[in-house]
């Protein structure tokens, strides 16, 4: 495996030999292992046939299998899953919510141990994370941190389906936690649990609990529901709402996910509705496959043009309402395909 050598590393305003020097004293495979352990204790790197890379589970999304790379040489690192690369000041930068800037990235460093203990790197073999379940008293925990609820409010959830559902709070990653239930909401065991952060200066709005990655659907009890017909919405809130509102709606952790043992139940609905944001190519595209895996009784439903918004929150929120968004799912079977 090709080796990431200066690949298109940003360009740094701050002097260059301070920050050579600053990066020397940094191990950045023992830096990423240890901050990533701060999260999840059982976090580890495993080291491949190259002479200095490693590979772990990428800290920037979700995935079983590891396809984070960290070179010792060359002190950078570089993701085949999604692309992410940089030196240990991008990482400090991509993971601190409150560090902006490579000077404050830099800060940062010299603030904490990783000068001084980063030397060690203790290496297990690790190529798959383990499924939790997440303890449940994390879980009511969280649920229990979730005092403000205003932001909930303002999406329309109830305080019935967020008491229902267990949503909770994080506050060192200010982010709402989503627990995928497997089965029968909160009385059956969670896996992956999902964070929507609140941060205003976030990098990212979506990320997973670390240690608990996996391919979950959102709702899936409702593969067992006595409905002739699924929604497949790709937003979390999105299939909360619709179920809140009556429909039965599911949803990936990830417009591309897609598990094969979802491809029985599924295919026992007569009609399988897989509807994507408006205007967005990439899940256009991930629905097309989604419904293609599904099979016959699969068909993708785009959302009507307009300045109304983009998924189904939006459209609620524009005073629409759950029997219009079926009226419309209903009107587009010109093809006659059900």
């Amino acid at each position: 495996m090709a080796k990431i050598i200066n690949h298109n590393i940003p360009r740094r305003i701050s002097s260059r030999h301070k920050i050579e020097s600053l990066k020397s004293r940094v191990n950045i495979v023992a830096y990423i292992m240890q901050s990533m352990q701060l999260d999840d204790s059982s976090f580890e790197v495993q080291k491949t046939n190259g002479d200095d890379e490693y590979r772990c589970l990428c800290p920037f999304h979700d995935e079983t299998e590891g396809s984070f790379s960290i070179y010792e040489e060359n002190q950078q690192y570089y993701c085949y899953g999604c692309g992410t690369f940089g030196d240990v000041l991008d990482f400090v930068e991509a993971r601190q919510p409150n560090v902006n800037n490579v000077n404050e990235a830099m800060a940062f460093l010299e603030s904490t141990n990783a000068l001084a203990a980063g030397a060690i790197v203790a290496v297990t073999p690790r190529t798959r994370s383990q499924l939790g379940p997440v303890r449940s008293e994390q879980i009511e925990a969280w649920h229990c941190q979730l005092i403000d609820r205003s932001w909930l409010y303002e999406r329309l959830i109830t305080d019935e389906t967020i008491d229902q559902y267990q949503l909770g709070y994080w506050p060192q990653k200010k982010a709402i936690t989503i627990p995928f239930w497997t089965g029968n909401i909160g009385a059956s065991p969670v896996n992956v649990v999902q964070m929507r952060s609140l941060a205003p200066d976030t990098k990212r709005k979506y990320f997973g609990l670390t240690g608990f990655y996996g391919t979950a659907m959102y709702n899936q009890f409702l593969f067992n529901a006595n409905s002739d017909y699924l929604v497949v919405l790709f937003g979390t809130f999105d299939a909360l709402l619709a179920l809140q509102d009556g429909i039965p709606a599911v949803s990936p952790n990830g417009a591309n996910q897609y598990h094969a043992d979802w491809t029985e139940p599924l295919q026992k609905f007569k009609r399988i509705y897989v509807v994507p944001d408006l205007g967005n190519e990439s899940e256009l595209k991930a629905a097309q496959l989604f419904a293609d895996k599904v099979g016959k009784t699969a068909r993708v439903r785009q959302f009507p043009d307009g300045n109304w918004g983009k998924d189904f929150s939006d459209w609620r929120l524009d005073g629409r309402s759950a029997d219009d968004f079926m009226d419309f799912l209903l009107s587009s079977e010109h093809d006659g395909s059900f």
